[in-house]
C-alpha cells in the first residue's frame, strides 16, 4: 500500500428515461376550457408525473411561461408560441436520455412557425385541451390605424371585425375618448365567419397620447365578450418640423431634397427663390442655404438674420458661393479656394460618424455615387466638427470633408460642399430602381439638424415610449453637475398619474449601472413627473407613457386537435384528448425506454477504494487474531 498500488476499473453510471411534460400555459385555455378544469386537470398531471416517476422514469416540468412547479402553473401567459417551447425542449435536453415529450394544448397559436412543419428529434404525444366546437362569438380581430398625427387634422381608424354564428343580425360598434362616445356604427353580416371593416374618421384637438377605446355591444348567447374591445393610441402632435429652402436660383437639388422631406408626415418645407417665390417669415426648425451666400448678395438680410442667431443650418456650396463671406458666416468649415478650379470628387462613408449610423451596404452605394464639383483648395474643420462624408480623388482617400455636421454653443452647421447632389438620387435610382440610401441619407441629416437637444441637468424618461402589461416600466435617470459631468447618488421623487388619475408616488437614489422599475401597471397612458434637488433648486421632469394589453389570446377559443394530430403522428408519438389522459402511463411504459450505461475506465489508487481498504484491514485483523489466539505472538 505505501507504493501505491493503481488498479484499473470500469465505472457505469445509470441515466434513467426522461420524458418531458410540455405544457401550454397560456390565457386561451382558461377561455377553452375554464378555470375549474385546469385546476382539477392540475392535480390530475400531478398524480401522473409521480406514477410515471414510480416506473423508475424522470419526469420533467415546462412551460411557455418558465415555470416548472406544477402548482406554480396559472395559464395566464400572454400568447402561445409552440414552435419556441419545442425547440427548447430540443436543445436543452441533446445528449440526455430523452425518451419523449407529452405537449398538454389547445392547440391554439399566435406567435411563431406553426408546429405542424416540425421535425423533432424526438417522440411527441399530444394531449389535448378545451373543445373544438366552433363557438357563437363576434370577434374584433384586428384595429388599424397611425400612431401619429398632427392637432386638428382628421384620421381614420379601422376595426376588423370578424362574426361566428350572428349572421343577419344588426351588431353595433361605438368609439370612446375618455369615456365618452364619439361614433357608432350599425353592421350587418351576411354570413358566417365573414369579417366587416368599421371605419371611424375622428378630429383630435388636444395634443399628446390619446386612448380611444372600440367595443362592440355584446350579443345574447355570445361565447364571451372578452375579445369585444379593442384600444387605439394615437400620439396627436402640435405641428410639422418647418424647414425653409433659400436658394440663389432655380436647381434640381432643390427637388431631391423637396423628394425626401415629402416622404416625412412630420416636415414641412418652404422654398424661397427671390423674384420667384415668396418668402414666408416664420419660425423655422431649419434653414437650408442652396449656393448661398452668393456674389450677388442674394437673400442677404435673411443670411445674416439666420446665421446670427441659433437656428440650424445646412449649407450646399456651389460654383456660385462667394467664398470669402461664407468663411465669415459660418462657424464649421472655412474653405480657402486658390483660382476658380474645381476638382471632381466621390463620396466615401466615415464609419466612425456616431450621429447616425449607415450599414456597410448603404456605405457601398455611397461610394458609387457620381462626381460632385468641388473648390480646389484647403477645407479647414472648425470647432470639433464631425466629417460625415470624406472626399475621394480617383482612387485616392483624403482627409477634406465633403460633408460634415458641427454643433457648437447650441448651434447645428452642416456643410455639403459639392455641386451636383441631386445627380446621386438620379443615378441611384437608374441602378437600383430605388433611392433608398440617399433617401436615407438625407434624412437622417435633416433629422439630425431639425431636432432640439435639451440640455438640462435633471432627465428622467421610460427606456420605450410603450410597454405590454406584462412587462415592467424601466426608468432611466440623469443627472448632471454644472459642468455637465454625470452624477449619481441623487434622491428622486416619481409621481405617475393614470387616465383615471390615480396616482402613485415613488423614490429612489439614481445609481451608475441600474433602472429604476415599476411592475404592475395596467393599460393605459400614464404622465409621470420626476423631481430632485440640484443645489439647493428644486429640479422637475415629465413625460408619458403608454401601457398596452396583450389580446392575442383572446382572438380565438376553439381548440385545434387536428394540429396537435398532425404533430404527434409526424413525430412518432400519439394524441389522446384530455378524456383520455389515464391512458397515458401505460402508453408511455409500452414505448419501453431503457436507461443508459454510461461507462467510464479509470486508474485509481488501491488505498483510495474504500471496499479494498476495508477487506484488506479485516484481513489483517483477522490474521492478528489467529495468530494471538494461536499463540503466534
Amino acid at each position: 500500500m505505501l507504493i501505491g498500488p493503481l488498479l484499473q476499473y470500469i465505472k457505469n453510471d445509470f441515466e434513467k428515461p426522461i420524458f418531458v411534460f410540455a405544457i401550454d400555459d397560456s390565457e386561451s385555455n382558461t377561455i377553452s376550457t375554464g378555470a375549474s378544469k385546469l385546476d382539477a386537470l392540475k392535480n390530475q398531471i400531478d398524480q401522473i408525473k409521480r406514477s410515471i416517476q414510480q416506473e423508475d422514469y424522470t419526469v420533467d416540468i415546462v412551460t411557455l411561461s418558465g415555470k416548472q412547479a406544477i402548482d406554480d402553473i396559472n395559464f395566464k401567459n400572454p400568447s402561445t408560441n409552440l414552435d419556441y417551447l419545442l425547440d427548447n425542449i430540443e436543445s436543452n435536453y441533446e445528449n440526455r436520455n430523452l425518451a419523449g415529450a407529452v405537449l398538454f394544448s389547445d392547440g391554439i397559436y399566435n406567435q411563431g412557425l406553426s408546429p405542424a412543419y416540425k421535425e423533432l428529434g424526438y417522440p411527441l404525444y399530444t394531449i389535448g385541451l378545451g373543445d373544438t366546437t366552433a363557438k357563437k362569438d363576434i370577434i374584433l380581430k384586428n384595429i388599424l390605424y397611425n400612431k401619429l398625427t398632427y392637432q386638428g387634422n382628421s384620421f381614420p381608424i379601422v376595426a376588423e371585425i370578424q362574426n361566428q354564428g350572428f349572421e343577419g343580425k344588426d351588431i353595433t360598434v361605438t368609439i370612446k375618448n375618455k369615456g365618452k362616445v364619439l361614433d357608432k356604427k350599425v353592421i350587418k353580416f351576411s354570413r358566417n365567419y365573414d369579417l366587416k371593416e368599421v371605419e371611424f374618421r375622428l378630429t383630435s384637438d388636444e395634443k399628446g397620447l390619446q386612448h380611444y377605446e372600440i367595443e362592440i355591444v355584446p350579443q345574447e348567447g355570445e361565447f364571451t365578450d372578452k375579445n369585444n374591445t379593442g384600444h387605439a393610441y394615437i400620439d396627436v402632435i402640435e405641428g410639422k418640423e418647418k424647414i425653409l429652402l433659400v436658394a440663389s436660383s432655380p436647381h434640381p437639388d432643390i427637388k431631391a431634397i423637396k423628394s425626401v422631406t415629402d416622404q416625412k408626415e412630420n416636415y414641412s418645407l418652404n422654398i424661397y427663390i427671390p423674384g420667384i417665390t415668396e418668402f414666408k417669415n416664420e419660425k423655422y426648425d431649419l434653414i437650408i442655404f442652396h449656393q448661398l451666400p452668393d456674389l450677388q448678395n442674394t437673400a442677404a438680410e435673411i443670411l445674416n438674420k439666420y446665421s446670427k442667431d441659433n437656428s440650424s443650418i445646412w449649407y450646399i456650396t456651389g460654383n456660385k458661393v462667394n467664398y470669402a463671406n461664407f468663411n465669415q458666416i459660418n462657424n464649421a468649415l472655412k474653405i480657402s479656394q486658390r483660382g476658380q478650379q474645381l476638382d471632381q470628387v466621390t463620396a466615401l462613408y466615415n464609419s466612425d460618424f456616431n450621429k447616425f449610423s449607415l450599414t456597410a451596404e448603404e456605405a457601398s452605394v455611397i461610394s458609387k455615387y457620381p462626381p460632385v464639383s468641388v473648390p480646389f483648395g484647403e477645407f479647414k474643420p472648425m470647432n470639433n466638427a464631425e466629417v460625415i462624408l470624406f472626399q475621394r480623388l480617383g482612387n485616392i482617400q483624403t482627409v477634406k470633408p465633403l460633408l460634415l455636421f458641427s454643433n457648437f454653443n447650441d448651434k447645428k452647421v452642416a456643410v455639403f460642399s459639392g455641386e451636383g447632389l441631386w445627380e446621386w438620387r438620379l443615378l441611384e435610382f437608374k441602378e437600383t430602381g430605388s433611392t433608398k440610401v440617399f433617401d436615407k441619407l438625407i434624412g437622417n441629416l435633416i433629422q439630425l439638424l431639425s431636432s432640439r437637444e435639451e440640455k438640462r441637468k435633471f432627465k428622467v424618461y421610460p427606456i420605450n415610449s410603450e410597454f405590454y402589461s406584462s412587462d415592467p416600466v424601466l426608468f432611466e435617470t440623469e443627472v448632471y453637475n454644472d459642468i455637465y459631468e454625470k452624477i449619481y447618488g441623487q434622491n428622486i421623487d416619481l409621481t405617475i398619474v393614470s387616465e383615471k388619475n390615480e396616482k402613485k408616488h415613488y423614490s429612489y437614489v439614481n445609481t451608475e449601472n441600474s433602472r429604476f422599475e415599476i411592475k404592475g401597471l395596467s393599460q393605459g397612458i400614464y404622465k409621470y413627473v420626476a423631481s430632485t434637488v440640484l443645489n439647493g433648486k428644486k429640479e422637475t421632469s415629465e413625460g408619458e407613457f403608454l401601457i398596452k394589453e396583450l389580446n392575442i389570446e383572446l382572438i380565438n377559443g376553439t381548440s385545434d386537435f387536428d394540429l396537435l394530430r398532425t404533430i404527434s403522428e409526424k413525430n412518432k408519438g400519439l394524441f389522446l384528448p384530455v378524456t383520455k389522459l389515464s391512458s397515458l402511463p401505460e402508453i408511455l411504459k409500452k414505448s419501453s425506454p431503457q436507461s443508459i450505461i454510461h461507462s467510464n475506465e479509470e486508474l485509481s489508487e488501491v488505498i483510495n477504494l474504500k471496499w479494498v481498504f476495508f477487506l484488506l484491514l479485516s484481513l489483517i485483523t483477522l490474521e492478528w487474531f489467529f495468530r494471538k489466539f494461536k499463540g503466534g505472538y
